[in-house]
């Protein structure tokens, strides 16, 4: 049986080791994954049972290779232990149904749609960062990072501020528990229940008046079922759907906002950059990703056997993509655990690959660039607080709830 040692968040085990649900590895996972990528690019945890990729080229090919490497028993480590665990829409699919599915929406989060709450999102980031302007402080993430999303998200599927002030506590209580050291997945799930009802209640009211939002999307859509043809959504799926929609909406993003003024102020030279030369920070925004994605990880099946690295992988194995690692892989990045907001980035993982590639990429890219310019304009030279900071960690999300910062 292999074990971490005890130690440091750098320390690395004389052999190469991964736990998903190790605080002291997922502090730091970095020094870990090159020990995997350079010595078990296919590595196996007996004491969990799953087997583990880390290098940037199997991570593309396992991605593309929808019909072996399987979404559809889990992409959350806990889901996939647990296979009595409720489908997540869209993630937890395979084709044809997750490609009818996601068909539903995929026209309202292309680059020219999101384009369009340009000027929304600008004004909700200047109303917020204004209020801080002569403060001397404010929690980056608290105060800005979480409410913003939270609101962009909210107005796409058109909820009210009342719904979503009462939304808002149990969506938090929500994200701790999955944070947990000891995860308890009945409590998920009893908390994502109660936000689906919710919402459930918003979509039952749109069916008898119809507005310019998603759940009405949703409630009026068709699917092209393979089965039966066209036809509506049913409840569980609008249910479900409206889940993944508020989730992924909230939490990613505000992760990656948490990043972007994390790593800016730990590297003021990259900041500079930004600040002489705005054009730049697109690009900065997707080495941030690159650098720190947001997602390392998430979870594969293999529907048959699999030959990887002279080896006989069986059907049925749990597989965790670590695309934490393949950002960082040496074969695919010059200088790869550098920070370089004029790096040319190209593709990368942080929002997936291929037919599973987050469909709200778009909007955070979005959120995350005009977040980035109103906060230099303001505060062009903030430092974090190292000592009260709150650090999210779980098997498959990194990031901060909270990031105090001074100016």
């Amino acid at each position: 049986m292999q074990t971490a040692p005890d130690g440091g968040s750098t320390a690395v085990a004389d052999r190469p080791y991964y736990d998903p649900f190790s605080r002291q590895i997922n502090a730091d996972p970095y020094p870990w994954f090159k020990r995997l990528r350079d010595e078990a690019p296919l590595y196996y945890n007996e004491e969990l049972g799953f087997y583990a990729l880390s290098r940037f080229a199997d991570l593309q090919a396992a991605r593309l290779d929808t019909a072996t490497f399987s979404n559809a028993t889990g992409v959350l480590f806990e889901r996939m232990l647990d296979r009595n665990q409720p489908q997540t829409m869209l993630l937890d699919m395979d084709p044809p149904q997750h490609t009818a599915l996601r068909r539903v929406t995929n026209r309202y989060f292309t680059p020219k749609a999101m384009n369009q709450l340009t000027q929304t999102v600008r004004d909700l980031c200047r109303e917020f960062l204004d209020a801080q302007v002569g403060s001397g402080g404010f929690d980056y993430v608290t105060d800005f990072a979480k409410p913003l999303p939270m609101m962009v998200t909210s107005s796409l599927l058109g909820l009210s501020r009342a719904e979503q002030d009462e939304l808002r506590p149990v969506f938090d209580e929500r994200e701790s528990a999955l944070a947990r050291e000891h995860c308890d997945m009945q409590q998920v799930v009893a908390l994502e229940r109660r936000i689906r009802d919710r919402l459930m209640a918003v979509a039952e009211e749109r069916r008898a008046e119809p507005r310019d939002d998603l759940i009405s999307v949703l409630v009026q859509g068709q699917v092209d079922d393979p089965a039966t043809g066209l036809r509506p959504l049913t409840d569980e799926e609008i249910k479900a759907y409206c889940l993944v929609l508020y989730s992924g909406g909230n939490s990613t993003t505000t992760l990656l906002m948490s990043w972007m003024a994390y790593l800016l102020a730990k590297h003021p030279d990259q900041r500079q950059k930004l600040i002489d030369q705005p054009e730049l920070i697109p690009n900065g925004i997707e080495e941030i990703l690159r650098f720190q994605p947001v997602s390392h990880t998430q979870g594969r099946t293999t529907t048959k056997s699999v030959e990887l690295y002279g080896q006989t992988v069986p059907a049925r194995a749990k597989f965790l993509l670590l695309t934490a690692s393949a950002c960082r892989d040496e074969r695919r990045y010059d200088r790869p655990d550098d920070l370089d907001v004029t790096r040319e980035v190209g593709n990368h993982m942080a929002f997936g690959w291929g037919i599973h590639s987050c469909i709200g990429a778009h909007l955070a890219r979005l959120e995350g660039r005009i977040a980035l310019e109103e906060t230099l304009k303001r505060f062009p030279a903030f430092e974090v607080h190292e000592t009260v900071k709150d650090m999210r960690i779980s098997s498959s999300m990194r990031g901060y709830y909270a990031l105090p910062i001074t100016f």
